[in-house]
């Protein structure tokens, strides 16, 4: 993917982007330098959409910025921090360079709670990094983010591909692929990963339709050098080893479709 003056504006502008309270500026600087690249694949798969777009799990805000400064949505923010608040609205003021949005998002648990939102509500709805995390599986959340989409109504879901190469290669070297226990509680951890055939078909039975499911390489190289020629003897030609997968899918009729094996 080659840089354009565009991708240009977006980098300066993610630089400057954080909420009124925050106060790890080091820990947002290392996440969007880190992440940019994803945030602007990810965005290349939305800037073409236009009308009512939900984004869950919005913060740390860097994709809300870009969507309001760049594309024609209309933006409704979901997060989960506060349990004490669990079910209400909190208000929130994102700034970037000297714009300063002050809007609101609604706190609830996208894997427990009914969606605060009435049904077809939304054109758009962004499931970006968040399955993973997830602790229960995910049909109830895709359930509720399809109810909230209108017919043919579109879902953008994105994360870490469980079939990356770099897992790959730990296995090969007798490495442990699992994420470590997180300080931040059960959900600042990748509880479950997928591959790109978990998505497929989880998709599929939850009443969506595939438009475009791909990996991608969106991060700089790790410190393991085995060669990935070996990788790909090793592995069946097709397979998807790159870091995330992205997920473009059409809400369409609900129909009989096998459930997974992996769900419960």
């Amino acid at each position: 993917m080659k840089t354009t003056a565009k991708d240009l504006e977006i980098f300066n502008s993610l630089k400057s982007t954080h909420h009124s309270q925050e106060t790890q500026f080091d820990v947002i600087e290392e996440y969007w330098r880190t992440h940019f690249k994803r945030i602007l694949y990810t965005y290349n798969f939305i800037e073409i959409h236009k009308g009512e777009c939900l984004e869950l799990g919005a913060s740390p805000y860097f994709m809300t910025m870009l969507l309001k400064k760049f594309t024609k949505l209309n933006i409704t923010l979901a997060n989960y921090f506060d349990p004490d608040k669990r079910g209400e609205t909190i208000p929130l003021k994102i700034i970037n360079n000297n714009d300063c949005w002050k809007t609101q998002y609604y706190n609830f648990n996208v894997e427990e709670d009914k969606f605060p939102f009435k049904d077809a509500q939304f054109d758009l709805v962004l499931f970006c990094e968040m399955i993973e995390h997830l602790q229960s599986d995910p049909v109830f959340t895709l359930k509720e983010i399809r109810r909230v989409l209108r017919p043919d109504g579109i879902l953008i879901l994105t994360t870490p591909n469980i079939n990356k190469i770099q897992n790959i290669q730990k296995l090969l070297l007798g490495m442990n692929i699992y994420d470590s226990y997180s300080p931040y509680g059960p959900y600042g951890r990748h509880n479950r990963e997928y591959n790109v055939d978990d998505l497929r078909s989880l998709l599929t039975y939850c009443g969506y339709s595939i438009e475009k499911i791909t990996s991608q390489d969106v991060y700089g190289d790790e410190k393991i050098n085995y060669r990935n020629w070996l990788i790909n003897k090793l592995f069946k030609p097709g397979i998807e080893k790159g870091h995330i997968i992205s997920v473009k899918a059409k809400k369409i009729k609900l129909e009989d479709a096998p459930k997974p094996g992996f769900l419960r």
